[in-house]
């Protein structure tokens, strides 16, 4: 379906449209283990046509989405860079993200930040990300980050389990959303 509306965007000249199918195209196929190539390429189209548009909020998206087919390419290939860009990629949307207000943004970016910080070794890190997480996931009701959590292999009740990492799990669920982000955002 997503591809038949894609056609008729494309034909009507409806970048908007196109984008957002391109997009969700993105999603499905990285979602559903799929070409993870030809996802990267749809979530790359979205987020040109988005930026075109001055769609930042949308962009924003596809940042985040290029992000996911980042962290999954360093899984399968191991290569740093490609965790090092999904890194950037998912401070552009959290940057995004915090200027519209978006808490499911921010629970879905500071998670991957908390997924890609564990891959780096940086366990202490993830557990203060995912502390916040988990505050931002009871507050707005989000449960969103199941599922890319299975796709990605990421279990943040590791990192609450593990008594070496109690302190930075307890600092990240003590943050405001702004302290959160403002970490989320550091380098």
């Amino acid at each position: 379906h997503i591809q038949r509306a894609l056609d008729i965007f494309t034909e009507l000249g409806d970048a908007p449209g196109i984008g957002r199918c391109e997009w969700a195209l993105a999603n499905v196929l990285w979602g559903a283990g799929g070409n993870l190539e030809e996802a990267m390429i749809r979530a790359e189209r979205a987020y040109g046509v988005f930026e075109s548009l001055g769609d930042d909020f949308n962009r924003g998206w596809a940042s985040y989405t290029l992000g996911l087919g980042l962290v999954t390419r360093f899984d399968q290939v191991g290569d740093r860079d490609d965790l090092e860009l999904a890194m950037k990629r998912f401070r552009e949307s959290l940057r995004i993200f915090e200027e519209a207000q978006d808490v499911t943004g921010y629970a879905l970016v500071l998670d991957a930040l908390a997924m890609a910080a564990v891959r780096t070794g940086d366990r202490e890190r993830a557990a203060r990300l995912s502390g916040a997480v988990s505050s931002l996931e009871s507050v707005s009701g989000t449960g969103l980050n199941t599922w890319n959590r299975e796709l990605l292999d990421f279990d943040p009740e590791t990192l609450r389990a593990d008594p070496a990492l109690a302190d930075a799990w307890a600092e990240g669920a003590a943050m405001t959303t702004d302290q959160a982000v403002a970490y989320g955002l550091e380098t």
